[in-house]
């Protein structure tokens, strides 16, 4: 936990488009959904944002979001007018994630951990008012690529310690590539795919030979936090395949001093299933 507080935090100016839509009651849903990009799995944009339609959502946290500020006029039909975008955002933007609003956002912001600063693995944040209370919502994207346990529960950690200065009630969520089975050749599969060193197994001198998973939800609980799918069901398969490899369970949706009304997983259109949670003050 040492130099938590030494990541790069920026106020995002909120992009408003030419709509108008305010949320007049005490139940709202969040959507968060890993987009894969689309243009890596050569999906037509067009159709993604159709298919986020479907779900009918007061707010979406999209991660993978290439050049999301060029995407705002064909995400219009979505009718949430309101908008956070990551500052390093522009057409070579692989993967950035945004925050779709239906209300007007009052605050917003970005961490940028300090030592990654791609702007793919930062966490987004935003305040809006409902009813009389204000709740914080954070779209997280965590790394994945020559990290592991180590590097992913310390990310959480500092958003964690950053909710502590939120309103109290709040939703974090986002794909946390939570990829780390437990011990054995599955394990060791993953390892390999993502170039994982063991180093990134041990957690406070001690090697964490369970499934990631389990090591998140303890750690958020610690903090206050409840995962909305508490069947903790795999999120992730192989693109366009029946395929969810070792039951993983990328994509969390954590929630504190909320009523969750209805979660449901969404159906796969990219890689991930998105993640929907009616939620009651």
């Amino acid at each position: 936990m040492a130099n938590i507080f030494n990541e790069k935090q920026t106020e995002t100016k909120p992009v408003t488009l030419n709509l108008v839509n305010v949320l007049n009651t005490s139940q709202f849903t969040v959507t968060s959904w890993n987009a894969q990009g689309t243009s890596r799995w050569n999906l037509d944009f067009k159709k993604a944002v159709n298919f986020l339609g479907t779900i009918e959502s007061d707010f979406y946290c999209l991660q993978e979001i290439p050049n999301a500020k060029g995407k705002l006029p064909i995400m219009e039909r979505l009718r949430l007018p309101h908008s956070v975008i990551p500052d390093e955002d522009n057409a070579h933007s692989f993967n950035n994630s945004i925050i779709l609003s239906k209300i007007p956002i009052v605050k917003s912001g970005e961490i940028v951990f300090p030592y990654n600063p791609h702007p793919y693995e930062r966490v987004l944040w935003t305040d809006i008012q409902i009813a009389d209370h204000t709740i914080r919502i954070y779209n997280c994207h965590f790394k994945i690529h020559r990290a592991g346990i180590a590097e992913r529960l310390h990310q959480l950690e500092i958003v964690l310690q950053h909710a502590k200065n939120a309103p109290s009630r709040a939703i974090i969520c986002g794909d946390m590539n939570t990829t780390i089975p437990a011990s054995g050749w599955r394990r060791r599969v993953v390892e390999w795919f993502h170039e994982e060193p063991d180093t990134s197994m041990i957690v406070q001198g001690k090697y964490i030979g369970e499934d990631e998973r389990y090591l998140f939800l303890s750690k958020a609980a610690a903090a206050g936090f409840k995962e909305a799918d508490t069947s903790l069901s795999a999120t992730w398969r192989i693109y366009n395949t029946p395929w969810e490899l070792f039951n993983l369970k990328l994509d969390w949706l954590l929630y504190r001093n909320l009523e969750i009304q209805d979660f449901k997983l969404g159906p796969y259109f990219s890689d991930h299933r998105p993640l929907i949670a009616t939620c009651r003050i």
